[in-house]
């Protein structure tokens, strides 16, 4: 991959550290890569449409798909290469022990700025070791320690114990429950879906928490309201729970001030849960 050599804007001295400091790093995947996700802020999103600042219907609808997979949670890889493109995107190549190549990619942040795609540049000071890294581990992979073995290799390397005589029948063989949890089943609802300015709306999610091997799990609850799309001052609102396996749902009742703008509103709810999360969004009106 060529390096947009005109644009980057750190030096070649320290991109040369950070492949150092990466390239044969072995590692495991938190949860499903797939081809054109970024890290962005620290967490893995769809594709480049999601980081935008600028959510116009287009980019609410291109931000959900995702690519060809890669690499599932839990499986192993290793980084093969570091390559700064352009001034705000830092490539990480990697290669499975299925023998699949990919890239991790981390995106710098958005200015926030009414266009969509303007991100800070990538400078040696911005880009360090430690910043890579965490950006890296925060939710999407986790580094093996020099001392510890992954699962794969340590696997292969223990040897199948004697067999020993028994007079007792096998144990049954018991089928495990899954041990990430998943989310499905998301409903979002906006209620009423048209409103006077005055009055209170409730938005409102319920969701399913899926199979697991634990009792109880941390979920994280998101609520996105924009207009025009602009997010709404004091938005999102987010709320952190511990919840057992099965059906939840919560709402949280919002005053439409007298003065708010009328037209339709876009409320996305998102739920996450061990690093896999849904989301979906519906509209509501606003009117005099």
């Amino acid at each position: 991959m060529a390096c947009s050599a005109a644009h980057v804007k750190m030096s070649k001295g320290h991109v040369n550290e950070l492949a150092d400091a990466f390239v044969g790093r072995e590692f495991v995947f938190r949860a499903n890569w797939h081809k054109g996700m970024m890290i962005y802020q620290g967490r893995p999103v769809n594709n480049w449409f999601a980081t935008m600042y600028n959510q116009t219907p287009q980019v609410k609808k291109n931000k959900h798909k995702l690519g060809v997979n890669l690499a599932m949670g839990g499986e192993v890889a290793t980084i093969t290469s570091v390559e700064p493109l352009y001034n705000y995107r830092l490539y990480l190549g990697f290669k499975t022990k299925k023998g699949k190549f990919g890239h991790l990619i981390i995106l710098s942040q958005n200015n926030e700025s009414w266009g969509s795609e303007f991100y800070k540049d990538m400078t040696d000071e911005l880009v360090s070791v430690a910043w890579v890294e965490n950006q890296l581990t925060a939710k999407t992979i986790k580094f093996f320690d020099k001392d510890e073995v992954p699962v794969n290799k340590m696997t292969a390397e223990v040897k199948a114990p004697t067999k020993q005589l028994s007079l007792t029948p096998p144990p049954v063989k018991r089928i495990e429950k899954p041990a990430t949890p998943t989310i499905s089943k998301l409903r979002v609802l906006a209620d009423p879906s048209r409103i006077k300015r005055g009055g209170t709306v409730g938005l409102s999610m319920e969701y399913r928490i899926g199979p697991s091997d634990v009792e109880t799990v941390e979920v994280s609850e998101s609520r996105y309201l924009s207009f025009a799309g602009k997010m709404i001052p004091r938005y999102p609102k987010q709320q952190t729970k511990t919840l057992s396996v099965g059906n939840h749902g919560s709402n949280y009742r919002q005053k439409i001030p007298a003065a708010a703008k009328p037209g339709r509103y876009s409320y996305r709810g998102e739920v996450c849960v061990a690093n896999n999360c849904s989301s979906q969004s519906v509209e509501f009106t606003v009117v005099p």
